[in-house]
This record gives C-alpha cells, sequence and structure tokens, in this order.
C-alpha cells in the first residue's frame, strides 16, 4: 500500500531522493527550478486541453485547497529551501497523470545532475551552472546518451562511473 501521495509513481521518491542527495544548495535550487517550470508548463497543456476534452478532469477546489495547507509545518527535508517547497507543493497539486509525464522527464536531467554535482564536491570544485544548464537542457531535449556523453567528457568515464555506481546504491535502498 502506498501511503504517501508522491509514492504513486516509482519516479517522483527517486527524483526526490536524488535531489536531497546533492549537496549544493543552488544545485537542488537548480533541479526545483527545472520542476517548477515543467509542473508550468505542463498545467498549461492540461488546461488547455479541458477546455478542448471532458477526458482530464480539473484539480477542482479540493487540490487548491490542499495546496494551500500544503508544508505548513515545514518539518520536512525541502521546508527551509523556498523554491524546494514550492516545486514539491506544485507537484502535490498535479493530477496523477502529470506526476507520471514529470518523473519520466525529469529523471534522467536529476540523476546527471546530481552526479555532476557529487563530483563537484569530491573535486572540491564549485558547480559551473552554465555546464549544469547544458547537461539537464541536454537531457531534456536529446536524451540521456547525449547528455551523459556531455557528462563523462566534462569529468571523465571512470569518476562517473564511480559516482553513477555509489549513487544508485544510495538509492536503492531508499526506494520503499
Amino acid at each position: 500500500m502506498k501511503r504517501r501521495w508522491y509514492d504513486q509513481d516509482p519516479a517522483c521518491p527517486r527524483i526526490f531522493t536524488q535531489i536531497q542527495g546533492i549537496p549544493q544548495p543552488e544545485v537542488r535550487e537548480f533541479c526545483a527550478r527545472l520542476m517548477v517550470n515543467l509542473c508550468e508548463k505542463l498545467r498549461k497543456e492540461i488546461q488547455h486541453k479541458e477546455k478542448d476534452s471532458s477526458n482530464i478532469s480539473s484539480l477542482g477546489m479540493s487540490a487548491l485547497t490542499a495546496r494551500y495547507w500544503y508544508g505548513q509545518n515545514k518539518r520536512r527535508w525541502y521546508d527551509s529551501e523556498l523554491i524546494l517547497h514550492k516545486a514539491i507543493g506544485m507537484l502535490y497539486s498535479m493530477p496523477q497523470i502529470a506526476l507520471s509525464v514529470i518523473g519520466y522527464m525529469l529523471k534522467d536531467a536529476v540523476e546527471l545532475v546530481e552526479i555532476y554535482a557529487v563530483v563537484c564536491q569530491q573535486v572540491e570544485q564549485p558547480p559551473n551552472m552554465a555546464e549544469l544548464s547544458r547537461i539537464a537542457t541536454t537531457a531534456l531535449k536529446s536524451g540521456r546518451q547525449e547528455a551523459e556523453a556531455i557528462l563523462i567528457g566534462l569529468v571523465g568515464k571512470d569518476l562517473y562511473r564511480a559516482i553513477y555506481s555509489s549513487l544508485q546504491a544510495r538509492i536503492s535502498n531508499h526506494q520503499p
């Protein structure tokens, strides 16, 4: 039995675990902004389709009320970072099908950004936001393979494989 709203789609808890594991707050914020932008784009598409079709239903007043009360206690790991709180709150108010779409679209981008962030931490170098953007944009537009090639070009194949393996082990231990 799935008890948390985001456990309905396996990609959501995975993305949350990955973002939580990113050591630099500015990189977590970058990922949150990706989520916010994608949520806003998807919400517009859903609203547009609602006008053309009765197959997709509106969230309605209950979801809006839930969104208002969402996160009032500020006890979770993401509550202290405003943009992360906003991003996860936006996901909370999305229909289930939208969560699946967002999870599918973001999984590779967030994973590769996390690898880059961990490498930066290990080599004691601040993340380059232009490189982060290049990796994420390539993952979203051209796919994982091209983005992975960019990342390997930046950090090297051996370091990429080592970090990837350690992160996969960590993430598999956090799955419900």
